[in-house]
């Protein structure tokens, strides 16, 4: 027989469940009003997540031999921490890795992978910044559900060679995706300045805040760090123009992000909060 004290519990959990889950919808939908969603496009499979002992972020391969290894371009305190490092793709398929080099201040790393899948795809390292205005992609597996997200961010006019800054933003996990525009990577999650609760809770009622603007390293010290990899890395990256295992500009891709030539682009209006 229920006795009441085993109904009030049963009650009490009911209620805290079905606000759990409010407050998750209401997370869900307040995603939608913060991030403009890029439709899903080949060369997302480049986009890989990344676990450094008990650290993790994201990362995107920007090269790959025929033999089996890759190159992945991450954030540098995505694996500062040391320990094992792990690759996985969006296929689920995995494999180990060892950071080849690496920036703290600009915040970029290499990794080395020792194996790539058969089916893998790289978007190769772009030379020149985008211009202030420029929508630009960005990408990465941040927040609760920690799966893929690829979204779009507006270049500022205070955003240089050196530093990327996009009116986007980021959540814990995005750290080390890539930021394409014009068929090239240039640049990888690094933070933000700011760090703001959006209202967005996991299944569980934890808190996700976001992180704005969406800041990375950019395009000269990315091509500094290129420069530091030895022979035969150096030969496959030579030109980071579109070769075999590469998404090729205008080949079957988002035409928004992969032209056939890279021009400015109009920008979308202020993202929520944005300044």
């Amino acid at each position: 027989m229920t006795t009441p004290k085993r109904r009030f519990a049963f009650h009490s959990a009911l209620l805290l469940g079905c606000l759990v889950y409010l407050l998750w919808f209401a997370g869900f939908l307040r995603a939608a009003e913060l991030w403009h969603w890029t439709a899903d496009a080949p060369h997302h499979a480049a986009v890989v997540q990344i676990t450094c002992g008990s650290a993790g972020g994201s990362g995107c391969l920007i090269a790959r031999d025929e033999a089996g290894p890759g190159l992945v371009l991450t954030a540098a305190h995505v694996v500062e921490a040391g320990g094992a490092l792990t690759i996985r793709w969006t296929s689920g398929e995995q494999a180990a890795g060892r950071t080849l080099t690496a920036d703290r201040n600009a915040d970029l790393a290499i990794i080395q992978t020792n194996s790539t899948p058969p089916h893998a795809v790289t978007v190769p390292p772009g030379d020149q910044p985008p211009p202030a205005g420029a929508v630009v992609e960005i990408n990465g597996f941040g927040g609760p559900g920690n799966h893929l997200r690829h979204f779009t961010g507006v270049v500022r006019s205070d955003s240089s060679g050196q530093q990327l800054k996009a009116d986007a933003w980021l959540l814990n996990g995005d750290s080390g995706g890539p930021i394409i525009y014009g068929g090239h990577v240039i640049g990888a999650n690094s933070g933000g300045y700011e760090m703001v609760n959006v209202g967005l809770v996991d299944r569980n009622g934890h808190n996700w805040p976001a992180h704005r603007p969406a800041l990375a390293g950019c395009t000269y010290p990315l091509r500094r760090l290129l420069a530091q990899i030895s022979q035969p890395w150096a030969n496959h990256l030579a030109g980071c123009g579109p070769r075999r295992g590469s998404i090729p500009r205008g080949g079957g891709s988002s035409p928004q992000y992969f032209p056939p030539a890279p021009a400015p682009q109009q920008p979308i209006p202020d993202l929520p909060g944005s300044t």
